[in-house]
């Protein structure tokens, strides 16, 4: 609606049938994998272990059309990803929005299955983009969740946050996020969120966000060196299903700006619990009531839930979660509408 040209190429992995796939989300073009790459049949292999849920060859979309459909080599993927992103660049002579999303450096780990060789791909691809753009683009970087662990060291290292992916301490959520353009260099402490970039970037392309509610507009405060936040909370909800909490939404822990309150603990998506033995994913869940002060204490070491003076802390945090949840509307997944085994995307060359 104002003159900006959009693709996603890379990475979607939310959703592939008709009402979830990027054309059915604002994007006039697509080229891509529509999941992660240990979901299918590729030539990358686990270290010491088989996938039990691959279910068939990898296909790379043009649109909604299968374009490629095979046992893929994803050590040439991103090389067809980056061509893809430099011809759309060349053909455009309007303003453009590309997401680019990179298979890097998601476990299995390619080339040479090693994380070290996964980040250093990952390392050119970025910086091949970066070389790319011109003094007038903006380029974010930016990830969806912390390592994993699984086969241990081989899935990376969130130190020295704790545990990983799939559970709501610091390490499965603390990601990388770079702004950057050619004009500008700042460096940011605020407490951002996935979740305001919809907003933040709308505001960098002048764009009114005034009749929406996704996020907060981070641009202005970034654009200012502002030291307190918009944001003051965010909510970490659950993402596997506990018979032992009853409120809907799974309500783990919660972040009122520098404090954090975990209300239960549980273990992640972390095979590997050398590093804590409270990341182990069957670890059992408890309800600990433990506190923390992240600006101090980013490691989630000290628990601050045991000094009476942070006892109002706690009750107010509570409270806070409770009147959440009393508001909290649980959607299904958008991913398992489609999800069909049966109907997996084929096609005949």
């Amino acid at each position: 609606e104002h003159g900006y040209s959009t693709a996603l190429i890379g990475k979607w992995h939310l959703g592939m049938y008709e009402g979830h796939d990027p054309l059915s989300h604002g994007f006039t073009n697509y080229y891509g994998m529509p999941f992660s790459h240990d979901e299918c049949t590729t030539d990358i292999k686990w270290t010491g272990s088989t996938i039990p849920y691959v279910y068939g060859p990898c296909p790379i979309f043009n649109g909604n059309v299968i374009v490629k459909q095979s046992n893929m080599s994803m050590n040439y993927v991103d090389d067809i990803y980056l061509k893809k992103t430099f011809e759309y660049i060349d053909n455009l002579k309007k303003p453009f929005y590309i997401h680019v999303g990179s298979h890097h450096t998601h476990s299995p780990q390619y080339p040479f299955d090693s994380v070290k060789s996964s980040v250093g791909r990952l390392d050119m691809f970025v910086g091949d983009i970066i070389n790319k753009i011109d003094n007038n683009t903006i380029l974010i970087f930016t990830s969806d969740n912390g390592a994993s662990y699984w086969f241990g060291g081989k899935s990376g290292n969130n130190d020295p946050f704790r545990c990983s992916k799939g559970s709501t301490w610091e390490g499965g959520w603390r990601v990388p996020a770079i702004i950057y353009d050619k004009k500008n260099t700042k460096r940011s402490d605020l407490f951002m969120t996935g979740l305001d970039w919809y907003s933040t970037i709308l505001s960098m392309a002048k764009i009114s966000n005034e009749n929406h509610n996704d996020g907060y507009n981070f641009y202005r405060s970034l654009e200012n060196n502002d030291v307190i936040s918009p944001r003051t909370t965010f909510f970490f909800h659950s993402v596997k299903t506990f018979d032992s909490i009853s409120s809907i939404g799974a309500v783990m822990a919660v972040r009122y700006h520098n404090m954090k309150y975990h209300r239960y603990t549980s273990g992640g998506v972390c095979i590997n619990s050398d590093f804590d033995n409270r990341c182990n994913y069957n670890a059992v869940l408890s309800n600990q009531k433990k506190l923390f002060d992240l600006e101090n204490d980013p490691g989630e070491r000290t628990d601050l839930a045991q000094n009476s003076y942070y006892k109002n802390v706690i009750k107010n945090l509570d409270e806070l979660i409770d009147d959440h949840i009393k508001n909290f509307k649980d959607e299904p997944s958008e991913i398992k509408k489609g999800l069909n085994n049966t109907g997996f995307p084929c096609a005949n060359f």
